[in-house]
């Protein structure tokens, strides 16, 4: 799908999903790609599948996402670093979103309000915290989930972490 602003830019929309399978992300110029929901896709291999891409015309990758998997903190971290090409804007709250925002299903959720969701997963899904996702359960892939003491420090003493 293409679309074209008032301004004369052209914009090509594609699925990942769908482009995935059939690799039309890999080996093309692009100035940006924008992932919507990242959290849904397998991980950050996905940006360093296009970041040649990108590089090569100086773009960028925008990922705007509930912070709802353990390897979105990666790019939590790396947007709050020392390397300039990386931002963070986080910890934004649901109700800035007049499309979707919805303060019934908000108040249904709400664990002081005896909602259904833990306190932690109410700050991740409604007040756009970073999780830490400690003691939680989610399919593990050998290939992308490294569990460490490098990469997760508060799991493991102290004694037991080597730079």
């Amino acid at each position: 799908m293409w679309i074209t602003l008032d301004t004369g830019t052209h914009f090509e929309v594609k699925s990942y999903r769908a482009s995935r399978k059939s690799e039309t992300l890999k080996g093309k110029t692009r100035d940006c790609y924008i992932f919507t929901e990242a959290y849904q896709l397998p991980g950050l291999q996905v940006y360093s599948h296009v970041s040649q891409n990108l590089r090569q015309r100086n773009g960028f990758a925008a990922f705007a996402t509930t912070p709802d998997r353990a390897w979105v903190s990666e790019l939590h971290e790396k947007g709050h670093g020392v390397d300039p090409y990386w931002h963070c804007t986080c910890e934004v709250d649901a109700n800035v979103n007049p499309f979707t925002f919805d303060q019934s299903a908000r108040d249904r959720d709400d664990p002081d309000k005896g909602g259904l969701m833990t306190r932690e997963r109410f700050a991740i899904a409604w007040g756009g915290k970073v999780g830490y996702h400690i003691g939680s359960v989610y399919d593990y892939d050998k290939n992308v989930h490294m569990i460490s003491p490098l990469s997760f420090p508060r799991s493991w003493p102290d004694d037991r972490i080597e730079a």
